[in-house]
This record gives C-alpha cells, sequence and structure tokens, in this order.
C-alpha cells in the first residue's frame, strides 16, 4: 500500500499481522510498526507518523533519536571519555560512571532521548532520593545535573536531539541543605585505633583479616593527611610517597602526589606519622609477593586490580560496633568524618594558615570559611584576648 506519492509505503511482514511501514526522508527509508491490524487504522497511524517526521525534518529535529540506554551503554564502554571531553573541568571518569550506572542508568535506560522533558527530570530527581535512602545533597544534586548535561550534549553532537529538546535542569526546591560532616574527638579516635590493634586477627579467616588490616591503616592515612577517602586515596601508589626535610633542624615530612584530586592534582604535606602507615601495612603483610614502587598502597595482597570498595560498609560496621557511628548531634559519620577531623585538628593547633590548609586539602579558603566557621571565630577571640 503506498501513499504520500510512494513516500510513505505500508506492507505486512511474514508471520505478523500487523501493518508496518516505512516512510522516505534525505537519508534513506524509516521503517516502524504501526502495531495494529486493522487496513483503515494502521493508514491513520501511519499518516499521522508521516506528518510528524516531515515536520521534525522541515525544523531540523533528529527523525530517530534512539533510548538513553543505548547512548549510556555506548558512554560507559568508552569508559565515559566522550562526555568528560565536553566539561573538560570534570576529569573524574570513575565518580561519573558511578553516578550514570547507579542514578541516571536505571531510570531513563527505556526513555527515548527525544522524549525526556521537565516533567522526567522531577521524577528523576525524586528517584534519586529513593534509590539513596534520604535526600540527597544539593551540591550532590548540582554534580549528577553536571553529568547529565554532558550526557544531552553528546547527544545533541550527535545529532540525537537539537538544543530545544535538552530539557532544563533547574534544582529549585531539590535537594537538602549539606550538613557539616561529623568529626571524632581524641578520645574516640583513640578508642578507633585501639579496636584495630586489640583485634586477634588470628582466629579470623584470612580475608576477614587482611580486610581490617588494610582498613586500619587507610582509617591512619586519611586521619593523618586529610586526603578525601575513595578515589583520591585510594590512587595513591608508593612511588607518589616522597621523605623531605626543611630548615636548620631538618624537620622530616613526607611530600604525596595526589594524581586523582577532586580539583586535579596536588603534593599533599604530611608528617611523619605516614611513615607509621607504611610501616604498619608491612608488618601486617599488605605487600605485594612481587613488590613494585607503582603497586596502589591500599589494594590486599596481590589484589592489585580490585579497588577495596569494602572499606565503606567495613569501617561503617565497625563505627556501629563501637558505638561510634553518631555523633552527639546524631549526625552519622562516615570515612569522610577522618577528612574532617583532620582539619579541625589542624585549625584547633592554630599553626597553619587557613590559605594553606586549604591547599593542601585540596579546597577552597571559601570552604573552610563556610565548615569550620565556629572554630575559626574561637581562633580569633583568644587572638583579640
Amino acid at each position: 500500500m503506498k501513499l504520500k506519492n510512494g513516500n510513505l509505503v505500508l506492507f505486512k511482514r511474514q508471520h505478523s499481522p500487523n501493518w508496518y511501514a516505512r516512510i522516505k526522508t534525505d537519508k534513506g527509508w524509516y521503517q516502524f510498526s504501526t502495531k495494529i491490524e486493522d487496513d483503515e487504522k494502521a493508514k491513520k497511524v501511519s499518516l499521522d507518523k508521516y506528518d510528524e517526521v516531515r515536520y521534525k525534518i522541515n525544523n531540523s529535529i533528529p527523525v530517530k533519536s534512539g533510548t538513553m540506554g543505548q547512548l549510556l551503554n555506548e558512554i560507559l564502554n568508552d569508559g565515559c571519555k566522550n562526555i568528560i571531553q565536553l566539561k573538560h573541568k570534570n576529569k573524574n571518569y570513575n565518580r561519573t560512571e558511578k553516578i550514570i550506572r547507579r542514578y541516571i542508568l536505571p531510570f531513563f535506560k527505556d526513555k527515548r532521548i527525544d522524549s525526556i522533558n521537565e516533567i522526567v527530570i522531577k521524577n528523576w530527581y525524586k528517584s534519586q532520593n529513593t534509590i539513596n535512602g534520604s535526600k540527597l545533597a544539593a551540591s550532590t544534586l548540582a554534580y549528577h545535573n553536571i553529568v547529565l548535561r554532558s550526557i544531552f550534549d553528546y547527544a545533541k553532537q550527535k545529532k540525537l536531539i537539537n538544543e530545544n529538546q535538552i530539557p532544563k535542569l533547574s534544582l529549585r526546591g531539590q535537594g537538602s541543605k549539606q550538613k557539616i560532616r561529623s568529626e571524632f574527638s581524641e578520645r574516640e579516635i583513640d578508642k578507633l585505633l585501639t579496636y584495630f590493634n586489640t583485634l586477634d586477627y588470628s582466629n579470623m579467616t584470612t580475608n576477614k583479616a587482611n580486610r581490617l588490616k588494610l582498613l586500619k591503616s587507610y582509617v591512619m592515612f586519611l586521619l593523618y593527611t586529610g586526603m578525601r577517602p575513595g578515589n583520591e586515596a585510594l590512587n595513591i601508589r608508593w612511588c607518589d610517597i616522597e621523605p623531605a626535610s626543611k630548615g636548620i633542624d631538618e624537620i622530616r615530612y613526607y611530600k604525596i602526589k595526589v594524581t586523582k584530586g577532586k580539583i586535579g592534582p596536588r603534593t599533599v604535606i604530611s608528617m611523619m606519622q605516614v611513615e607509621d602507615v607504611m610501616n604498619q601495612l608491612q608488618k601486617d603483610g599488605m605487600i605485594n609477593t612481587k613488590f613494585n614502587k607503582n603497586d596502589y598502597i591500599f589494594r590486599l595482597p596481590n589484589k592489585q586490580d580490585n579497588i577495596p570498595e569494602f572499606t565503606r560498609p567495613l569501617f561503617k560496621k565497625v563505627l556501629n560496633h563501637l558505638n561510634l557511628l553518631n555523633d552527639n548531634n546524631n549526625v552519622p559519620r562516615t570515612l569522610y568524618s577522618l577528612r574532617h577531623t583532620y582539619a579541625t585538628r589542624k585549625l584547633l593547633e592554630n599553626k597553619v594558615s587557613i590559605v594553606t590548609l586549604a591547599q593542601n586539602m585540596g579546597t577552597s579558603v571559601k570552604m573552610i570559611e563556610k565548615h569550620y566557621a565556629g572554630i575559626l571565630n574561637v581562633q580569633k577571640a583568644e587572638d583579640l584576648v
């Protein structure tokens, strides 16, 4: 059955009672199923589709955009590099991949790229809170928005959609205010480290013992350096840590090269406690049988390719066992609380400027002032008295 001067053709396939149709375009034939058996109804559906296709062509709108699932799998298979390049300031491949797999792909996978509007986006915001179990911080949603916008930009680059089809990503009324992560008191730190040091590892399976030993050194490292847990700290190699000294008294310290920092590479300055961490790892047998200076520090023995994702849930389990999971204000603690503890300690010592501290921690002076205003106000009061 030919319509529109042969530019619309209806036909049937063997073993199917439904009508199919194909529409002639400048780039070839666009084919689809009407999913209808009746001749007249199939003709009407096909004519409506023909008008829709002609409208898209006349307005430079892609005729067929495909599903988000297809596009996202292409992006993931390429290591997210095709969207990272579009947003060159964000080069954190692992974090971007996790956001896509956890928050974007499950929700959008079956949706056509050209059908996603602002209503769909609002439902996506709600779904993220459901996945997480609590309302995500507005800053976290903002980062998710950056990733999603990069995906839409990539779809536009591939001519799957045009600029007008990219939905507005508005966070108005979305997300919770960012909470300051709770730190540990000196007494609580002592309790935590004493727990690790008094465990009877001999009565555990090798796997359990090794995980706890690695976690112990990881906790000490975060506490002594103030580095971000996860991607930043877990990508430190043995060759990235270098001893140094300064002054007449040759005060010894360590320079740690961070290659996977949140805002780019930097050098972290740490006092000699880091040496305790390295010695502890060797003492606990956390070194590969065939040691290489390019080995990652925080890996289980002979498992260099396996990022220890277990550190976060295991740390939570340890804190829960020690009744340290929540602080006095019922704010839950995480590995990130060790970074907060580091900053609090440095500010209370009052031996380093907030500019230097911000540089060492890979953050901004504004963020230090925002999150540690209480401590800074006490310092100012003491300076004035």
